[in-house]
């Protein structure tokens, strides 16, 4: 049995923000997010990961984004391939997409840390969304 003691298993986090999403028309705003939502999901796939959604509260809507709550096993994916192939998939959706939708631009971060469920809540997480949302990730 667990003691209050020990430290939580770790996970993989990997944090998404969509560049400049409040300043969407709120008509757009649904179906923006639906195709980011269709991106990552087909790069999950695409990576090996497939079990994205298997832990409790595996992913927390940010509106904007996201957070992914991994097994820590994941962390490398998360960096080669996953990233390359995010690039890709925005760049091919930039090609085809109607002049009347908006870019989607992404800023993440990836980090892996303790976090205690089923809430997953810990430092590990307050770092991955203070890592995507710190000015020099905006600047970039």
């Amino acid at each position: 049995m667990p003691d209050a003691d020990d430290v939580p298993p770790e996970h993989a986090l990997l944090v998404v923000d969509m560049k400049n999403y409040s300043q969407i028309p709120e008509a757009k705003m649904a179906p923006t997010r639906a195709d980011l939502d269709d991106i990552l999901s087909t790069i999950f796939v695409q990576c090996g990961i497939s079990d994205a959604a298997l832990l409790d509260s595996a992913v927390k809507d940010r509106g904007d984004g996201a957070i992914f709550v991994l097994p820590a096993r994941h962390a490398a994916r998360l960096v080669d391939p996953m990233l390359g192939h995010l690039r890709l998939a925005l760049e091919r959706r930039e090609q085809t997409r109607l002049a009347s939708s908006p870019t989607i631009r992404l800023r993440a971060s990836i980090h892996v840390g303790p976090l205690a469920p089923p809430a997953h809540r810990g430092d590990a997480a307050n770092d991955a969304c203070r890592l995507v949302d710190s000015d020099a990730i905006r600047a970039a």
